[in-house]
């Protein structure tokens, strides 16, 4: 894994998932990139971060800058076989050059 991305970072590692999220980080090589996002970051959340990153940059992004119109959000229904899953996926990655793709389960994130 060279990249790890943690959408609402604060729920994860300061929230009801700070347990699972800190074993995670254990089993990350020390080279993995981490990203982390979020609409709110409170300052402790925001210091147990900091250990999870190295050399982090912060980028705020004011309200009235948001470009959420160049952002494309879209799903597939595909079967329940977690097989199909997995290829639906992989077709999807072979097409795109840059993607964030978020699963509901944690099984399905550690394929």
């Amino acid at each position: 894994m060279k990249v790890l991305v943690l959408d609402e970072a604060d729920e994860l590692i300061g929230g009801h998932h700070k347990e699972e999220t800190k074993e995670i980080f254990g089993f990350l090589d020390e080279n993995v990139q981490v990203a982390m996002f979020s609409t709110t970051m409170p300052d402790d959340t925001l210091e147990i971060a900091k250990k999870y990153t190295r050399k982090p940059v912060m980028i705020l992004i004011p309200k009235e800058e948001l470009m959420l119109d160049r952002i494309s959000q879209y799903y597939v229904m595909i079967d329940e076989k977690e097989t199909e899953k997995i290829e639906a996926l992989v077709e999807l990655i072979q097409g795109l050059c840059k993607m964030i793709h978020f699963c509901l389960l944690r099984i399905t994130c550690f394929i």
